[in-house]
This record gives structure tokens, sequence and C-alpha cells, in this order.
């Protein structure tokens, strides 16, 4: 998906999602893809045992739209 919105949809600026920071394997994967983490949403998820677990969001930016924001 990410070849096709980097290669043939250049009128996509952004993909952007959530992750769980228990899931540190996911983050590194989605990093190696360029994505970027965005800050933390602290004590959002609730797991089933009543814990609370922080929301990661990440997001990727079209390179050639990122080098107009510098």
């Amino acid at each position: 998906m990410m070849d096709d919105v980097r290669n043939k949809q250049p009128d996509i600026l952004r993909v952007e999602f959530i992750a769980r920071e228990s899931n540190q394997r996911e983050i590194r994967f989605y990093e190696s893809l360029g994505f970027e983490q965005e800050g933390v949403l602290s004590s959002r998820t609730m797991n089933l045992d009543g814990s609370l677990e922080s929301d990661i969001p990440m997001a990727w930016t079209q390179p050639a739209h990122k080098e107009l924001e510098e």
C-alpha cells in the first residue's frame, strides 16, 4: 500500500494511525517504513485486565510535501 501511495498517489499527503504502546513490534515496523511517532495519548485505552495503556499516534508524510513544510 505504501508503495502505491508514494509512487502513484502523490495527492495523498499523509497516512496516519494509532498504535498501542505495548505493540513495540508494530511501532518499529512502521518506523522502518518512514512513519514517525507524533506524541503520546496517555492512559487512553483500557485493557481487558483493567490496566490503562497509552496510544501512540504515528504518521507518514509524502516526502515532496515534507520538503515544502521545511
